[in-house]
């Protein structure tokens, strides 16, 4: 059974590569291996069919989608969360230690209202931090497998994303 799940997670990487021939990976970074990706818990993956490395959606509402990824820089001491827009662009949102891939994912998170992580108590509100958030358009949820989640989402106003914790 664990062969299986390896030579599908081989499979899906070697899909998603294609997938990436019209997005260029910026200088330095690479798709992760299945390695990175295992873990204990790593059923956890195949309830998506990308993984949770990879959301197509259209983030800033220009009607082209975007695409977020997570890569792994070809040193292989990190990870980062990209954003491909359909403009071009290329935004790098976050980036931690590799160790923690293996219980890091993202999907969409589709528009609508969402209770913040202070909204539920985790901690008090500050001033800019929205007990309700309010997204118009897809956002990218970002989170640890059965822990911490969350979203990066589009600002018109500011022409980048912002971030707001949904869970602790």
């Amino acid at each position: 059974m664990r062969s299986a799940i390896i030579t599908f997670l081989f499979f899906s990487a070697f899909v998603m590569n294609s997938a990436l021939a019209e997005q260029k990976i910026p200088n330095g970074w690479r798709l992760p291996t299945a390695t990175e990706l295992e873990s204990i818990d790593y059923k956890w993956r195949a309830a998506d069919p990308h993984q949770f490395q990879l959301v197509l959606a259209d983030f800033d509402g220009d009607g082209i989608n975007d695409e977020a990824r997570l890569l792994v820089n070809v040193s292989g001491k990190k990870y980062a969360l990209f954003v491909f827009m359909g403009s071009g662009q290329t935004i790098e949102l976050d980036s931690e230690d590799v160790s923690s891939l293996q219980g890091m994912g993202i999907a969409e998170l589709k528009m609508g209202s969402y209770k913040t992580a202070c909204a539920k108590g985790y901690w008090k509100c500050e001033k800019e931090e929205p007990e309700l958030l309010q997204i118009s358009k897809s956002g990218i949820s970002y989170f640890r497998s059965e822990s911490a989640e969350s979203v990066f989402y589009w600002s018109p106003s500011a022409k980048s994303f912002n971030r707001v914790w949904l869970s602790d």
